[in-house]
Order: C-alpha cells, then sequence, then structure tokens
C-alpha cells in the first residue's frame, strides 16, 4: 500500500536541511505521539507515512546575505550618509539577529512580491516533484500538509496555486507569474538551460 505523504512546512526563522527530523522536531514529535494510539501498535508509523520537509529559508537567507553584501558599496555612493542608518542597519544583518533571523521573513513574505513569488515557486516544486513521483510509482497520491507560523500562509498559497491555476503548456497570460517562475525553476534544473534569465 502507498504511503501517505505528509509535507511540513516550517514557519520564519533559520532551518536547515535537517530541520525536521531535528532532536525534539516535528518527525520525532509525531512519532512519539502516534505511540500513544492502539492502532499504531503493530503498524509503526512509519511504514504508513512518508514525512516530506518542506524548506523556503534559503531563498530568504540569501536576499539577506545579498542585501548584507551590498550596504558597503552601497554606502560609498552617499558621501552624506543620508542613508547612513539604512545602510548600516543593512550591512549588519545577520540570520542570528531576531530581525533578520525571524521577523524578516515575515515582512519580506508579505510585503515584497518578488520574494513571496520565489518562496511560493521553491514550495511549489518541492510538492509537486513528491507528488508525480508518488503517481509515478504507485499510480496515486494521498497527502496531508503541516504548516506552522509563516508556513502557513506559504502552504495555503502554494497548494492554492497548484489548485487554480494551469500549468505545463499554459500562455503566460492564463497563469500567475509564481506559476511561470516555478515552470521556470523547475526546467532550469532540469535541462540545466537559461530561460527569462534564469540560468544554472
Amino acid at each position: 500500500m502507498a504511503k501517505h505523504i505528509v509535507f511540513y512546512v516550517h514557519g520564519m526563522g533559520q532551518h536547515d536541511t535537517a530541520w525536521a527530523e531535528a532532536a525534539g522536531g516535528p518527525v520525532e514529535t509525531l512519532r512519539r505521539a502516534s505511540t500513544a494510539y492502539a492502532y499504531f501498535a503493530d503498524r509503526p508509523l512509519d511504514t504508513l507515512v512518508d514525512v516530506v520537509p518542506v524548506r523556503y529559508d534559503e531563498i530568504l537567507q540569501a536576499a539577506v546575505e545579498r542585501w548584507r553584501r551590498g550596504a558597503e558599496p552601497a554606502a560609498s555612493l552617499d558621501p552624506d550618509n543620508a542613508f547612513g542608518r539604512a545602510l548600516d542597519a543593512l550591512a549588519g544583518a545577520s540570520e542570528q539577529s531576531f530581525f533578520w533571523g525571524h521577523a524578516a521573513d515575515d515582512l519580506m513574505y508579505r510585503c515584497l512580491g518578488w520574494y513571496r513569488e520565489l518562496v511560493r515557486a521553491h514550495v511549489i516544486e518541492q510538492i509537486a516533484e513528491r507528488v508525480e513521483r508518488a503517481w509515478a510509482e504507485e499510480g496515486t497520491a494521498r497527502c496531508s500538509m503541516i504548516a506552522h507560523s509563516l508556513g502557513t500562509a506559504v502552504a495555503h498559497d502554494s497548494v492554492h496555486l497548484l489548485g487554480t491555476r494551469r500549468w505545463g503548456n499554459a500562455s503566460i497570460s492564463r497563469t500567475s507569474s509564481a506559476a511561470v517562475t516555478a515552470e521556470l525553476l523547475v526546467r532550469r534544473r532540469r535541462t540545466g538551460t537559461c530561460t527569462r534569465g534564469f540560468c544554472r
């Protein structure tokens, strides 16, 4: 029997590639909770469920790092120090601070459309790849999603786009820019070609 796919989507803050499997993390918590139910006594959770962590933090981390690196050369173009405080804040950007490591994630997703669509495209790609693989291997794909904090908005938006937009050969005029971005990212990854400015 095909396993039930459970997508975990993290919230704001730093999340490395092993975030879901970390001690005390969501995978361990789900396994521990399952032992409280008789149903799982002879059916370990891992034999029934395939947990798929979904990560988007690297998109936002990369943006913060670009801003930090750009602050110093930008300061040389501001001899009167008119933007001193703003440039100082950017120069000190670090994932170690609460603002840049947590609050900025929320602000970037909600207020900066380009980064919001990059995040959605990245999440859509991860979900679509796993579902496509399940269909190819099992002929079916039963899925659930567990999201936390900012991840609830990211998951909602991404699944909404997956379910309401045309994909594949759909014309751009009938497809959201997030869907177009997702298609370009998938094409770039699979072919290594440059498309509309996206290059490997």
